[in-house]
């Protein structure tokens, strides 16, 4: 399971191998990466967790339940992960960040790049050339985009319509643009 504290997503999904969850971790690049377990145990782990991000260790008993409603679609172990997560943003953040429903994300949603194609890609530069984002909460979003590729057709139309709007109406992305200027970030 993962969260954004900054965009309010949060999510779960099955990661049925040590290369599966390298890749994700690599297509998230999270900041925070949350470990139950012994030291030694989380050693083991430390080639899979990208160089970017802290490993802090957490207690599933700080764990905060999920709503009685979370659908029966997750799994014990995407459910028991994100009840991890909401207890240690509720412990270690302290502006409380408002977080979406948990959503099951699957594999077959996004295109899975693993890190030989990423390097080819020299996804970091293309990311840095696209860019033009004016908040760290966009850019963070926009990143997420390009580490994600949509396979769906229906939500790739969508985020066409979003963008050919505001290339038809300049002005209303400049007002747009500004307004998102002011906003702090999380």
């Amino acid at each position: 399971a993962w969260a954004d504290v900054s965009t309010g997503e949060f999510c779960a999904s099955q990661c049925m191998s040590a290369l599966n969850l390298k890749t994700e971790l690599f297509r998230l690049n999270p900041s925070e990466i949350l470990v139950v377990g012994e030291d030694e145990k989380i050693e083991d782990f430390k080639n899979v967790f990208p160089e970017t991000s802290r490993i802090a260790k957490v207690d599933a008993k700080d764990s905060i339940p999920l709503d009685k409603e979370v659908d029966s679609a997750f799994s014990l172990l995407e459910k028991s992960s994100a009840e991890m997560i909401l207890g240690y943003v509720s412990s270690n953040i302290q502006a409380k960040p408002s977080l979406s429903p948990l959503q099951k994300i699957q594999d077959s949603h996004f295109m899975v790049i693993d890190a030989t194609t990423r390097a080819a890609l020299d996804i970091p530069q293309l990311f840095k050339t696209l860019d033009k984002t004016v908040t760290n909460m966009g850019s963070r979003k926009f990143a997420s985009y390009i580490n994600s590729p949509l396979k769906q057709v229906e939500k790739i139309d969508k985020r066409l319509e979003i963008v050919d709007f505001f290339v038809r109406n300049i002005s209303t992305a400049e007002k747009v643009r500004k307004l998102m200027r002011d906003c702090s970030d999380m």
